[in-house]
């Protein structure tokens, strides 16, 4: 990325220069691609134009916590008297909908996925820090429908038949499979 980085000099002596240049709505290298306001829509795009059906990202047990405990607990009825009928029991929804989170259940879960990076380890040793925030940042708000507007609206003028429902569609979070043991594994040659 060293041969790249003064053409980002280049992209912000542009900008200061003429904020109203052309050139500045899209990125023109790949370093530019990095720039927030260019990596959202490239990556949104990247996800829509995937062939497979969904991506999913295995849930470690802290994560699963964090996730279970912001479960709706089931109201208690009242006893029924003899002969009384107090209708049937509500079910239990088994999955959180992560898009209706309230607000101190979304600012925990976003910082268990972006500040924690999933309770993951390898994404913990990760030195790359600024393009896994922003992959990081990415799929959270893909995971909780949370893209901003001005995005949706760029990206459904740009691409034809483009639906945003489809990519959030895409990233899923799924239970490590009963009896699989996480372990870490070292190979040494």
């Amino acid at each position: 990325m060293e041969m790249y980085e003064s053409d980002l000099v280049d992209y912000y002596d542009r900008s200061r220069a003429d904020p109203t240049d052309p050139t500045l709505k899209s990125p023109s290298n790949p370093r530019e691609l990095m720039i927030d306001q260019f990596f959202l829509p490239f990556l949104i795009t990247y996800l829509k134009d995937l062939k497979c059906e969904t991506i999913n990202m295995l849930k470690a047990p802290e994560m699963n916590d964090l996730i279970e405990s912001f479960k709706v607990k089931q109201k208690k009825k009242r006893r029924a008297k003899p002969g009384e009928d107090v209708g049937p029991n509500e079910p239990v929804n088994p999955e959180v909908d992560l898009t209706k989170l309230k607000e101190e259940q979304h600012l925990a879960f976003r910082g268990a996925f972006c500040e924690d990076k999933l309770f993951d380890e390898n994404l913990n040793k990760n030195t790359n820090r600024k393009a896994l925030d922003l992959i990081l940042n990415t799929l959270f708000m893909v995971v909780t429908n949370t893209i901003p507007e001005e995005i949706v609206s760029k990206l459904e003028k740009e691409i034809k038949q483009f639906k945003i429902e489809r990519v959030y569609e895409k990233v899923q979070f799924t239970n490590i499979p009963e009896g699989v043991e996480i372990k870490d594994r070292t190979v040494i040659q």
